[in-house]
């Protein structure tokens, strides 16, 4: 069972590819760029020295912004695919 915020994300990732001219606008490889891009910062922040010795949870939020930075882009990404082109993303057909 999918949570409602799993498939309220999932509902906006398909509303941005339908309607927004930003995301219809980006090519794969352009949206490749913008995942490498999280990849990168989600190293940087737990290679930071902050992140390598906290326990707490308000410490830990910069990497999990870039954990859901990641997220979100590999949800808009699969936009790019033939399969979801050919049906609406939903989380249980993934």
């Amino acid at each position: 069972m999918m949570s409602s915020s799993s498939n309220e994300l999932i509902d906006v990732v398909n509303e941005l590819n339908k309607s927004c001219p930003w995301t219809l606008s980006v090519s794969s490889k352009k949206m490749l760029k913008y995942v490498e891009e999280e990849i990168r910062e989600i190293r940087e922040e737990m290679d930071s020295p902050t992140q390598k010795s906290s326990t707490k949870k308000d410490e830990a939020a910069p990497l999990e912004s870039e954990l859901g930075d990641l997220l979100f882009n590999q949800l808009k990404s699969q936009f790019y695919s033939p399969r979801h082109r050919a049906s609406k993303m939903t989380l249980e057909n993934r």
